[in-house]
């Protein structure tokens, strides 16, 4: 939700890897207090990774400075961490010259902080008689699916010629994912191959049936069911 005055403005976002403080404007007196409340809410609600976006920031003073860099060490005593996401040229003088990118992680993107930590959590997979298991988290969307690509790339470097996709726990699929789908469907077509869904929503059945996803890759109700047709 946003807050504001007539020279600056306080957005906060929850991304699916960390929660994003964006201020836009002066980040500067009335500002830094007001940040500094924000960043406390979100951390006693349990948030281990707050980024703040820099993007549009105007201007900042060694208050603000000093606010981000105590949230750094605090975070870091929880075993966690403070982002820079994107950074303004106006700011960036005063960014580099206080040293903080040598403390503080830097991103150019909100999507690239989420992609890097998704990074260390890898697809839960698993191997079956006849194909690999692949269970795909709750959104299948541009923001998340590196982690997912990174599975088929190492599954088809190992040479499997059958992929399952699990999406029981998905409620949501966008364009990207859909286009991963087709791309292995593809690639395994090649090794005479197939890609397969599994437990899949009423909601993204309804998108497959709209894209005409659903006449290419078959659909299995439950993963007994696909060991019993996939060979």
């Amino acid at each position: 939700m946003p807050s504001s005055i007539a020279n600056y403005s306080i957005e906060t976002e929850e991304r699916t890897t960390y929660t994003l403080l964006r201020v836009k404007g002066r980040f500067v007196g009335q500002a830094a207090d007001d940040v500094r409340k924000a960043a406390d809410k979100i951390v006693g609600k349990g948030e281990k990774r707050v980024g703040f976006d820099l993007s549009n920031t105007l201007s900042l003073d060694s208050g603000s400075i000093g606010l981000i860099l105590g949230l750094y060490k605090r975070l870091k005593g929880q075993g966690g961490e403070v982002l820079l996401v994107g950074i303004s040229s106006q700011v960036r003088p005063a960014i580099d010259a206080a040293g903080l990118l040598r403390q503080v992680t830097y991103y150019a993107t909100a999507e690239d902080a989420e992609l890097e930590e998704e990074e260390k959590s890898p697809i839960d997979q698993e191997e079956r008689a006849t194909y690999l298991l692949l269970r795909i988290p709750a959104e299948f969307k541009a923001s998340t699916i590196h982690p997912v690509r990174e599975a088929v790339r190492k599954a088809l470097d190992a040479g499997h010629s059958n992929i399952a996709f699990q999406l029981e726990n998905a409620s949501y699929m966008d364009s990207v994912a859909i286009g991963l789908l087709m791309n292995v469907h593809k690639r395994l077509r090649q090794r005479e191959g197939s890609v397969s869904l599994i437990s899949v929503s009423p909601e993204i059945k309804r998108l497959l049936d709209t894209t005409n996803v659903s006449r290419v890759l078959p659909q299995y109700a439950t993963i007994e069911e696909a060991d019993d047709e996939i060979l």
